[in-house]
């Protein structure tokens, strides 16, 4: 079962205001002091999240949102959407290789 993307995206977007974080149609930041965070789309890449990549998140953003995805993941449209919206706040990341299961 795949995760439907309006929902996840309006999530993200109730998040984000949540925090006061802003960002522009082509992913660059209006006001840096409100826009330290980072939204990881966890899922099956070549980067792995490892305690080196913890520890400069930790250095470099306030906020970290990791977005989840159960069964089969998330639709398609989230990673397309948060790539076009958030740029460089947006990152696909795998847990290492193995499968977790709730």
């Amino acid at each position: 079962m795949l995760m439907k993307a309006q929902p996840v995206i309006d999530t993200i977007k109730s998040i984000l205001e949540k925090i006061g974080a802003k960002s522009t149609n082509d992913g660059r930041s209006l006001d840096n002091k409100k826009n330290n965070f980072k939204i990881i789309l966890l899922a099956p890449s070549k980067t792995v999240f490892d305690q080196n990549m913890a520890h400069l998140l930790a250095e470099e953003c306030e906020h970290i949102l990791l977005i989840c995805g159960r069964y089969e993941g998330v639709d398609y449209r989230v990673e397309e959407r948060c790539r076009k919206q958030f740029g460089e706040r947006f990152e696909k990341v795998s847990l290492g290789k193995y499968v977790t299961l709730g």
